[in-house]
């Protein structure tokens, strides 16, 4: 039902996202709806005839524009995920395979899983890359895949303890060599940020008619509500559809509006079903115990606290957008766990993109559309896409040390950068480059971005994501927009690789 209510209070913050890595899922696809039935069974046919080739597993199928789809390929070795060996193929209705994302996909592998490193041994090896780690889960064998080389692994989780409920303050992920024990490498995927906010205004929402009343949960958007920290499971609900009497009510509003618009803006302007690309959506609780906002991965869900000074919930419409921003960056490609330190940045840069996406759909008076992130706190945003370095830590351009900043948000300047100039153009955006870059729109730029990123393995990172979406703007779009995309990866330093495909060029 779609209601009115009181003016609604907001305030940004940005966390990074709270995540634990999953492995990808099935040996058979999906089952697909809605698309000629026909179709379906040949794009299927294909997929497993490419994956029984290559002896790889097929995962979740996802839809893509027009009459295609988005095959993601995993690889495991003597029941050991292969990380680093995954694909994803883009699969037309014709059983044509339009693209194939490249890995280091070697048919066969040889290699001891046996580890002959204790894990306890391994463990304070992990523990020690991470400064004042204090806490270790979720250990893993792995096998991470470098330059067609197969190396055993330990996965650990590491974080710094607080004390309080569902915080994990600098998580990381450190990988361990089970042969060696020397470390392998690290992804850092936490942080937190603190913020003040605004009104949003009077919006409508969609709500849910119960036995007594009302409640906030959505039937026309599966699975996505919003109710109490830390009750997840249950929705806030009241006898009269009239909300906003409270504050807990009035961040339940917040949240139900902006991921709404966020939900309608994946379906009308990138042809995307839901946040997980199948129809599917997630919950959301307010009043978490912190002063802060995140999305956790281990449970599906996003949680938004309170400013301490203010008491005021942390939900403005491209934080919500940002924070299922990163639901999104999970639930797309291979799903495998990310073994590149520079795609933390970017899942922080798809938060800040799909947030903005989100701002500029909902066009909500109260929040008007830009491309700075948080602009309702304090003095000014806390980020800026036309130019990152604004905010006095960003990098404008892309370099070889990105995973070295101290905040994971400010490796989201270049490909926030990237977005912005490929969206709006370079009048108002200095290029690294010095060259000038000719905007295709916003909703352009959009379906480019999550058409790339459909395509991302765990190997993402910026090369990657660049080739993707050359890549996806020559299956949606002509030449023009094929030249602004290179065009924008170029101006913020971002070269071509050898795979990129040449078409237009």
């Amino acid at each position: 039902m779609t209601v009115r209510v009181v003016p609604v209070i907001s305030i940004v913050c940005v966390l990074g996202a709270l995540t634990t890595a999953a492995l990808a899922g099935t040996s058979d696809p999906v089952r697909l709806k809605g698309r000629g039935t026909s179709q379906v069974q040949v794009m299927e046919k294909a997929a497993h005839t490419y994956a029984d080739q290559h002896h790889l597993l097929i995962g979740k199928i996802t839809p893509g524009p027009g009459q295609t789809w988005y095959v993601p390929l995993s690889r495991r070795h003597n029941g050991l995920a292969v990380l680093g060996a995954d694909v994803v193929l883009v699969v037309d209705g014709t059983g044509r395979i339009r693209d194939v994302t490249p890995g280091d996909t070697p048919d066969t592998i040889t290699l001891d899983t046996k580890a002959t490193v204790p894990e306890e041994q391994a463990k304070r090896t992990a523990l020690a890359q991470v400064k004042g780690a204090d806490m270790s889960d979720t250990m893993e064998s792995v096998v991470l895949m470098r330059g067609g080389a197969p190396t055993l692994a330990y996965a650990f989780d590491i974080w710094r303890s607080t004390g309080r409920a569902e915080e994990y303050d600098g998580l990381s992920r450190v990988w361990v060599d089970g042969h060696s024990g020397a470390a392998l490498g690290k992804i850092v995927y936490g942080q937190t940020a603190i913020g003040q906010g605004q009104n949003t205004g009077r919006v409508t929402f969609d709500t849910k008619k119960v036995d007594g009343g009302f409640s906030m949960s959505d039937t026309t958007r599966p699975g996505l509500s919003c109710g109490k920290f830390p009750d997840s499971g249950k929705y806030l609900s009241r006898a009269d559809d009239q909300w906003g009497a409270t504050d807990t009510e009035r961040a339940c509003v917040d949240v139900l509006y902006a991921a709404q618009r966020e939900w309608d803006m994946l379906g009308s302007w990138l042809d995307r079903k839901g946040f997980d690309g199948l129809g599917r959506g997630y919950p959301a609780l307010v009043d978490w115990d912190q002063d802060n906002a995140g999305w956790s991965a281990a449970k599906d869900r996003a949680m938004f606290g309170r400013d301490p000074a203010r008491g005021r919930a942390m939900t403005s419409i491209d934080i919500v957008g940002h924070e299922y921003g990163h639901a999104i960056y999970h639930a797309t490609g291979t799903e495998d766990e990310y073994t590149d330190p520079e795609s933390t940045g970017l899942s922080e840069s798809t938060g800040d993109i799909l947030g903005t996406l989100t701002e500029h759909f909902a066009n909500n008076p109260a929040d008007p559309p830009d491309f700075t992130i948080g602009e309702v706190v304090g003095p000014g945003p806390w980020r800026y896409m036309d130019k990152p370095s604004r905010d006095g830590e960003s990098p404008d351009c892309w370099r070889r040390d990105l995973n070295a900043l101290r905040d994971v948000h400010a490796a989201a300047g270049p490909q926030n950068h990237w977005f912005y100039l490929l969206a709006q153009g370079s009048a108002n955006s200095p290029t690294c480059n010095g060259r000038p870059v000719t905007g295709i729109g916003i909703q352009k730029a959009g379906r480019v971005f999550i058409s790339g990123l459909m395509r991302k393995t765990s190997t993402w990172n910026h090369a990657a994501a660049r080739r993707a979406t050359v890549a996806s703007a020559l299956e949606l779009y002509g030449c023009p927009e094929v030249t602004a995309v290179r065009s924008a990866w170029d101006a913020i330093s971002v070269p071509a690789g050898p795979t990129e495909p040449k078409g237009c060029a």
